[in-house]
C-alpha cells in the first residue's frame, strides 16, 4: 500500500504536487482565519446583547417610573376615601399603559424572557379594579404596587448577566442602583403620604419609614461611587433643589414629631412635592439610560465594523494567497513546459531549439545551461563537420598526389624499357 501510495505521487501532475505542497498552509491559514472571524462574530454578538439588555433596562425604567406615580396616587385616592386624585390617578394610569406597550414592543432576543415581568403587570388590572371599587386600603395598595416593581427590578438587574463589557456593565449596573433609590423615594412618598392621612406616625409606620431612608442612603452612596461623574453633578443638583430641600424638611418632621402627635401635613400638598422631586430624579434617570443604551450602541457598531474589516481582511488575504499559489504554479509549470519543448527538440536532432523562459530563479539557471549546453553540442558537431571536411580534402589531396605518382613511375618504366629496347 505504501508502495502504491508512492508511486501514485510520483506520477502524479507537478501541478498536483505544487497543490499539496500548499495545501496544508493553506488550510492552516484557513483555520487561523475562520477562528479569527468567529471571535469577531461573537463579540459582534455580545454586543447585540448588550444593547437589548440595556434598551429593556431603559424601557423597565420608565414602567418602573410610571408605576410609582400611580401607586402614590392611589394612596392619596384610597386615604381620602376616593375624594382626592381622581384625575391625576386616571392620567397617571394612561402614563403606564403607554409606557407597558413600549416596554412589550421592545426586542428580547438573547435575554432572559421577561414572562415573569409581563404576569406581574397583567395583575395590574385587578388591582385598579379593587382602588377603583375602594376594595383595598392603602397599605395593601402599596404592597402590591411595589411587589410588582420589585419583580421589575429584579429583572432589570438580571440584565446584567448579559453584558459582558465592562463599561457598559458598569453604566446598567449605574442605572439599577439609581431605579433602586428612586424606588425608595416612591415608596417614602407612600409612607408618608399614609402618615400625613392619619396625621401622625405610629411605631411601626416609622420604623418602615426610617428603614426605607436608611436603604436610600445607601444606593445613593453606592451611585456617587460607581456611576460616571456628570451623573453625580446632576442629581447633586436635583437634591439641591428647593424641593428637594423642603421634602428633606419634611423627612426631618417625621422624626423630630413626638409620636401620635399631628403632623398636620396636607397629603395631596407632600405628594405633589414628592412626585416633583422624583420626576426631577425620573429626568436624571432617562438621561442615564440613554447614556447606557448610547454606550452599547457605539460598542455594537464598533463590533460590527471590526467584523467587517476582519472579513475583508480575511477575504483578501485568501484572494491574495491563491493568487500567488496561482502564479507560482503556472510560473513554475511554464518554465517545465519550456524546458521539456527544448529537451525534445534537441532529441529530434534540432539543435538550433533554445528555451523561451527567462529568470534569474533556478529554472531560469537550468534554462540558461540548457540553452549553454545545446550551443556546445552544436559547436562540437560543427568542429567535427569541419575536420571531417579537412579530413576528407587531405585525403582527396592524397589520392591524387598517389595518382599523379603512379602515373610518374609509369612514364618512368615504359622510358626505361625503350632505352633498354634500343
Amino acid at each position: 500500500m505504501h508502495v502504491m501510495r508512492s508511486a501514485m505521487l510520483r506520477n502524479a501532475p507537478l501541478s498536483m504536487k505544487l497543490l499539496l505542497i500548499l495545501i496544508f498552509p493553506l488550510l492552516g491559514f484557513l483555520a487561523f482565519a475562520g477562528l479569527f472571524v468567529a471571535d469577531k462574530s461573537e463579540n459582534l454578538g455580545d454586543m447585540r446583547r448588550a444593547v437589548t439588555a440595556t434598551a429593556v433596562a431603559q424601557k423597565l425604567s420608565n414602567v418602573v417610573t410610571t408605576i410609582q406615580r400611580e401607586r402614590g396616587a392611589s394612596g392619596v385616592f384610597l386615604g381620602s376615601g376616593g375624594k382626592s386624585m381622581q384625575d391625576k390617578l386616571k392620567a397617571f394610569r394612561q402614563e403606564t399603559d403607554k409606557a407597558i406597550s413600549e416596554m412589550r414592543t421592545q426586542s428580547t432576543d438573547g435575554i432572559p424572557s421577561p414572562d415573569k415581568v409581563y404576569r406581574a403587570l397583567d395583575d395590574l388590572t385587578a388591582l385598579r379594579l379593587k382602588i377603583d371599587t375602594l376594595g383595598i386600603n392603602n397599605t395593601e395598595s402599596s404592597t402590591r404596587f411595589t411587589d410588582v416593581i420589585k419583580t421589575l427590578v429584579g429583572f432589570s438587574y438580571s440584565l446584567e448577566a448579559s453584558i459582558e463589557d465592562p463599561e457598559i456593565l458598569r453604566g446598567l449596573s449605574s442605572l439599577n442602583q439609581f431605579v433602586d433609590m428612586k424606588e425608595r423615594a416612591g415608596r417614602e412618598r407612600v409612607l408618608l403620604v399614609q402618615a400625613f392621612n392619619q396625621n401622625r406616625f405610629d411605631a411601626p409606620l416609622l420604623s418602615r419609614f426610617s428603614r426605607n431612608l436608611g436603604e436610600f442612603s445607601g444606593y445613593l452612596e453606592a451611585f456617587q461611587r460607581w456611576s460616571p461623574e456628570v451623573f453625580k453633578t446632576k442629581l447633586n443638583d436635583v437634591m439641591q433643589q428647593p424641593g428637594s430641600l423642603e421634602v428633606a424638611r419634611l423627612q426631618r418632621l417625621g422624626f423630630d414629631t413626638p409620636m401620635g402627635d399631628p403632623l398636620n401635613v396636607k397629603p395631596e400638598d407632600w405628594f405633589n412635592l414628592a412626585t416633583a422631586r422624583i420626576d426631577m430624579m425620573a429626568n436624571v434617570e432617562a438621561e442615564l439610560g440613554q447614556n447606557v443604551v448610547g454606550l452599547a450602541t457605539d460598542a455594537r457598531s464598533s463590533a460590527q465594523s471590526s467584523l467587517y474589516v476582519a472579513v475583508a481582511i480575511v477575504v483578501l488575504m485568501l484572494i491574495v494567497v491563491l493568487w500567488l499559489a496561482s502564479v507560482i504554479i503556472r510560473n513554475i509549470k511554464v518554465a517545465v513546459v519550456d524546458v521539456n519543448r527544448t529537451l525534445m527538440a534537441l532529441s529530434t536532432r534540432d539543435l538550433t531549439a533554445r528555451t523561451r523562459y527567462i529568470g534569474k530563479d533556478e529554472f531560469g539557471e537550468i534554462s540558461r545551461n540548457l540553452d549553454n549546453m545545446a550551443h556546445q553540442i552544436s559547436e562540437v558537431i560543427s568542429e567535427i563537420g569541419s575536420a571531417t571536411a579537412q579530413v576528407a580534402t587531405a585525403a582527396e589531396q592524397s589520392s591524387a598526389v598517389a595518382l599523379q605518382t603512379n602515373q610518374n613511375v609509369a612514364q618512368q618504366r615504359q622510358g626505361t624499357d625503350q632505352v633498354a629496347t634500343a
